[in-house]
């Protein structure tokens, strides 16, 4: 018995001498993420971004300290060469100076790719799943404490930072949680011994973002988390569709999406108007979910490479919606930033003429609109799809 309780404490011993040896060594790389499903054109003259070749497969880099980085590049691509940026826009500054990236900062609109690449560093390497729009560049970290850069883009937009911090940072995040309220916990990146990540989920008039502070102590104060990684990620706030479709601002802004400059993919809007339905042909058509209030959608596509692009699109709400089309005509004008559309009425149909970008019509019934269509450019109304058999 006293030998089976002298194993038992030796191996809790060991055990607890394993963990601590793990927690005080520096953080393995983080693995490359390639958000699921195009080499973007990131503006064009130089920030010293010179392009990689892309057949080498994984590759290896510096943290700019002399050590050497394993970073795993499943997808290689040529780097962008990426325009002079201001790095002052994007900056941290005062007591969370040490976080390098500023969180307003991120948040703002005019701030892009080259305003990274200027404050954390060259693109050395670079991922691209094949048929997306989504590339990670890793950078050669040219700020002191700074383990690892990736910036995460789409189509030439920046849509997540990710940067390791060696040693941690300590920061009060009293500031944020008066901001933005008490910050949700996320499991540990990288094993169980950490104790995770404080998110927040600021809302701006440009993005929904998502803002991780990842910490390995359990018990700091949050005047003083010891910080050895952020992951910001932001969302253009015009791809942010609402919950339900029972408002006249709900299919502005779906108008919104479907009309915006660049042809959006049809994914965006897989799980809000409907649940996806692999295509048939041309079409894309969505199975309905209650709580969005559409009985019936789909989408008409464009295939180019391996994406496809909406070209038009129709939903039939459950509950009509109350519209009033001389004001939803406006809006929808104000949205896409387009001169004042034409609105012209025909029967129960009432069509908004947004000129090259496309047109809108909403069919009426007792002042709610109970369908609607959206087709980009010019051109006449999507046919009805065939019944399910």
């Amino acid at each position: 018995m006293v030998c089976s309780e002298s194993m038992r404490l030796r191996a809790l011993v060991l055990i607890g001498l394993a963990a601590c040896a793990r927690r005080s060594d520096p953080a393995p790389p983080r693995p490359n993420e390639v958000p699921p499903p195009s080499v973007p054109t990131v503006a064009s003259s130089a920030a010293g971004a010179a392009p990689v070749d892309a057949s080498a497969g994984p590759h290896a880099s510096s943290d700019g300290g002399g050590r050497a980085l394993g970073i795993f590049v499943p997808h290689p691509a040529p780097c962008p060469n990426v325009a002079a940026g201001d790095p002052l826009r994007l900056a941290a500054r005062g007591a969370r100076a040490g976080l390098v990236v500023d969180v307003d900062g991120f948040l703002r609109a005019d701030v892009g790719i080259p305003e990274a690449v200027a404050l954390l560093g060259r693109p050395a390497l670079c991922n691209q799943e094949p048929g997306s729009g989504f590339v990670n560049m890793h950078l050669d970290p040219r700020s002191p404490g700074v383990r690892g850069v990736t910036l995460e883009t789409h189509d030439g937009d920046l849509i997540g930072v990710v940067v390791e911090l060696d040693p941690p940072v300590p920061v009060d995040l009293t500031e944020l949680v008066a901001r933005w309220g008490t910050p949700r916990a996320m499991p540990g990146p990288h094993d169980a011994f950490e104790a995770g990540s404080d998110v927040f989920s600021p809302k701006t008039k440009d993005f929904g973002a998502q803002l991780a502070f990842a910490r390995r102590g359990a018990r700091d104060p949050i005047t003083r988390r010891a910080v050895h990684e952020i992951i910001f990620r932001r969302t253009a706030a015009v791809e942010l569709l609402p919950e339900t479709f029972a408002a006249e601002d709900d299919l502005v802004r779906l108008v919104a999406l479907a009309l915006r400059d660049r042809a959006p993919e049809v994914v965006r809007f897989a799980g809000t108007i409907g649940v996806y339905n692999p295509p048939v042909g041309d079409r894309v058509t969505f199975d309905p979910v209650a709580r969005r209030n559409v009985t019936s959608s789909w989408i008409d596509k464009q295939t180019v490479g391996k994406r496809d692009y909406v070209q038009s699109l129709h939903a039939t709400f459950g509950a009509a919606v109350p519209v009033v089309p001389a004001r939803f005509a406006k809006a929808v004008g104000a949205a896409i930033g387009a001169p004042a559309p034409t609105l012209t009425t025909t029967g129960a149909r009432t069509r908004v003429d947004a000129g090259a970008r496309g047109w809108v019509e909403i069919e009426l019934v007792g002042g709610a609109a109970k369908a609607i269509d959206v087709a980009r450019g010019a051109g006449p109304a999507p046919a009805s799809p065939a019944p399910k058999p």
